[in-house]
């Protein structure tokens, strides 16, 4: 045999040592597969108790939950044969009572119909007595010889009252046209003056005493809807001081101010095409004006 050379040797050598390592690789692909399979079973087996186990606690649990139900329902039939029991001495009673309190509110019904009955034919009596004496007062010729009179007398009264209020509608007019057309020099002393008397004439006619003790103020109330205005004079009427507070306000009706029993300043808002005034200007003038002339009045404002 010849002797083989050193590479050829060692070629040898390297396929012998892969042939091993393959060997043992393959041992432990086999050692780790049956580890794998082993640890498996391990669980399988863990989670089979596992399961056995709480099958055995949840059927304890049930049995436990049917005692419980079967006792409770021993407790609940008895309570609901006391409850029973209970209910019905208390609807006889109920009925009793509402027997009784319905036979006192007829006697009472009866008697109060009788009584109310005697009060509308008395006073039918007393509205057939007056109607007789007025329509004897009405025909007698001394009232209609009476009424003659007064109305002669009256008369004068009359013309003097109208005459007076048709100059005053001609000296409103020229006061207002003054304000638009004079120059202000001239018209601020007489706007001076009529706030003035204006106030004066308020006073005199007792409107702005007010009663209370503490200082007055006012709510401008304008530009609000009608929602909202009508929860604000709720809000108002409600507080501490009603009786001192003066609403502010635009609009015309004044049946929820009067309700309330508010006292009330009315400023009529700008419309386009007033004859009272031109432009926005004067009608703000004439609310300050306005706005003056009453803090001086209600005493508000001590300048």
């Amino acid at each position: 045999m010849s002797a083989q050379p050193p590479a050829q040797r060692q070629v040898e050598n390297l396929a012998a040592s892969l042939k091993r390592v393959g060997r043992q690789k393959k041992v432990l692909e086999d050692w780790a597969a049956t580890l794998e399979r082993t640890v498996g079973a391990h669980e399988q087996v863990a989670r089979e108790r596992e399961a056995t186990r709480a099958a055995e606690i949840a059927s304890e649990q049930a049995a436990r939950l049917a005692e419980q139900e079967a006792r409770a329902a021993e407790l609940t039939a008895e309570q609901k044969a006391h409850a029973a029991e209970l209910t019905a001495e208390q609807k006889t009673r109920l009925v009793e009572q509402e027997q009784k309190a319905r036979a006192a509110e007829q006697k009472a019904h009866s008697a109060e119909q009788k009584a109310h009955s005697a009060e509308l034919r008395v006073r039918s009596q007393e509205l057939a007595a007056v109607d007789r004496r007025l329509r004897r007062t009405l025909e007698s010729q001394s009232f209609r010889i009476g009424h003659l009179i007064v109305r002669i007398a009256v008369s004068p009264v009359k013309v003097a009252r109208w005459s007076w209020r048709l100059a005053r509608r001609v000296v409103v007019v020229a006061y207002r046209y003054g304000q638009r057309s004079l120059p202000a020099p001239v018209v601020e002393p007489i706007q001076q003056v009529a706030a003035k008397r204006e106030v004066a004439a308020v006073r005199r006619h007792e409107i702005l005493d007010l009663p209370g003790e503490g200082p007055v103020s006012f709510v401008d109330c304008r530009g609000l809807t009608a929602d909202v205005r009508t929860a604000t004079y709720e809000r108002i009427a409600a507080s501490d001081e009603p009786a001192r507070t003066i609403v502010l306000t635009e609009d015309h009706d004044f049946i929820d101010l009067r309700e309330l029993g508010l006292s009330f300043e009315y400023l009529p808002p700008f419309a386009e095409g007033s004859p009272w005034w031109d432009e926005v200007g004067g009608h703000e003038k004439f609310v300050a004006e306005r706005m003056a002339a009453m803090r001086r009045g209600y005493g508000a404002d001590d300048s």
